[in-house]
């Protein structure tokens, strides 16, 4: 009898393992590149998609650039393009775990300037159909620390998702820089920010009901010596708390109960 209690024991505890963090992109730009482009495009992907590793895509003529383990910008013209956003797409189509209903980001980085303003926009995709090879999933040559989307076609082909916020990217008021995360915020030096989104309210309320995340990094420079630099950059899918609670109680009780048999 001690036995079989120990086996169901056992048992929840292996079971409970698949309720996991699942890293969706982690990046400390050791082997990253920028490749200089006018856009996000769908044949990118095998190259940009990769976790860790692969091409960030930027506008051409970009500034920005990767090295020694971090990627920089100090370009001073807010206007320009190559203040654009740097953009990744990964294929995240393969979880199944629908439990991860919440995203977390988590950026190291630092500015010169307290006017330098830093964006993260998440973006998450619905696929209806194979998207066309040249299908521009966001305008990594947007300014001001914006990212338009292009060739949006809803309901046939992608539909767009702010992961920030749960709305649907119909137009450009949801894809604008206030629709992003802002991650400075009127202060200058190494800084980080680590911030958690629920979407259990989210028209789309897991990961495992899109099929790519886009991840883009975007600047607003107003300071008259401007640098943006970001050190790593993580963003991770995580179960739903609840769901680990009511294991966790289980399991005891289990615990409890073949104690007092043996008792």
């Amino acid at each position: 009898m001690e036995m079989k209690y120990i086996t169901a024991g056992l048992c929840l505890v292996l079971g409970a393992g698949a309720y996991a963090d699942a890293v969706l992109l982690s990046d400390s730009f050791d082997s990253s590149t920028v490749s200089a482009d006018n856009g996000l495009r769908y044949d990118e992907m095998g190259t940009s998609g990769a976790v860790g590793s692969g091409a960030w895509q930027a506008a051409s003529g970009t500034k920005w650039g990767i090295g020694g383990g971090s990627v920089t910008n100090a370009s001073g013209g807010t206007n320009a393009q190559n203040e654009g956003a740097l953009g990744r797409l990964v294929d995240i189509s393969s979880l199944t775990d629908s439990s991860l209903n919440k995203i977390n980001l988590a950026v190291n980085f630092a500015t010169a300037n307290q006017s330098e303003t830093l964006y993260v926009h998440l973006r998450g995709y619905v696929a209806h159909a194979t998207p066309a090879a040249s299908r521009q999933f966001g305008n990594v040559g947007a300014t001001n620390g914006n990212v338009w989307e292009q060739q949006y076609s809803s309901g046939t082909t992608v539909s767009i998702y702010n992961l920030n916020t749960g709305v649907e990217v119909l137009d450009s008021p949801q894809a604008g820089a206030g629709t992003a995360v802002q991650l400075s915020s009127g202060t200058s030096g190494a800084q980080s920010v680590d911030l958690t989104f629920d979407m259990s309210d989210y028209a789309v309320s897991d990961i495992t009901g899109y099929d790519y995340l886009g991840v883009f990094i975007s600047r607003n420079s107003a300071g008259v010596t401007p640098m943006a630099t970001i050190n790593d950059i993580t963003v991770t899918a995580i179960p739903e708390p609840a769901t680990l609670g009511l294991i966790a109680m289980v399991g005891t009780s289990i615990l409890f109960v073949r104690r007092r048999l043996v008792i």
